[in-house]
């Protein structure tokens, strides 16, 4: 049955996702998010015979998010509300990263950064406060700043590479100098299977991926304090 919309509301087709997106009164998300999806298609589209898997809302007190869950009965399902922009774009980005893995089988979502370092993609797994934002904006700029990455030094949705490297940050003020040691597979399995956040996908099919993934990558570990010295150790060890 198609959705009626009304004047203030927007449904939004995204490549690669079998059901749309509803806005309520927030059609200004657009352009902020299209910014950070980076190259990732999307049309507005009069009505759908799917109900949209998400539906973001405007509120007195900011914004409100309601995404079709993928592994939780939806009797115990509760809609987020968040406070500002910047804080719903991002809860998107995270239900938008479920979704798509969840329309297409063969792709799971990680949570982390990654970086192409002379040829080389480098993963870093996130974990609490240690710094894997900082250090992706220190590798691709030359000095640190709040920026949206340059057209060339950002990758575009879809765009694929296999994964050389994986390195576990572990952030330590009282450091000295950075350290780049090699780190076992199980522990960088550990905290590839931590940071796997798409339910939708078994538990075994999950951990199969990831190992598979971990059998084909080298582990280290990187003990730092300060971004700007461990930026030329990580250049140094993969080539740039």
């Amino acid at each position: 049955m198609d959705n009626p919309l009304t004047k203030n509301t927007l449904l939004l087709s995204f490549d690669g996702l079998d059901a749309p997106v509803q806005l309520v009164d927030c059609a200004h998300l657009v352009e902020p998010f299209s910014q950070v999806c980076n190259g990732w298609g999307f049309s507005e589209i009069s009505a759908s015979n799917v109900p949209p898997f998400m539906v973001v809302s405007k509120t007195t007190k900011g914004y409100r998010i309601d995404c079709t869950p993928l592994s939780r009965p939806r009797d115990i399902y509760k809609p987020e509300e968040h406070k500002d922009e910047c804080a719903i774009i991002c809860a998107m980005i995270a239900d938008f990263s479920s979704a798509f893995g969840r329309f297409s089988e063969s792709l799971f979502a990680l949570h982390g950064a990654g970086l192409v370092i002379g040829g080389h993609l480098v993963v870093f797994p996130a974990m609490g406060r240690s710094g894997k934002s900082t250090m992706s904006v220190h590798l691709a700029n030359k000095r640190y700043q709040y920026v949206l990455p340059e057209d060339d030094k950002w990758a575009p949705h879809g765009e694929r590479a296999d994964i050389s490297a994986v390195v576990l940050l572990d952030r330590d003020p009282d450091c000295v100098r950075p350290v780049l040691s090699e780190a076992k597979k199980s522990e960088g399995l550990k905290r590839l299977i931590g940071q796997n956040f798409d339910p939708s996908v078994d538990i075994s099919t999950r951990f199969k991926r990831l190992y598979d993934l971990a059998g084909d990558v080298t582990c280290h570990h990187l003990r730092y304090a300060e971004t700007g010295d461990a930026v030329p150790l990580l250049f140094e060890a993969f080539g740039a």
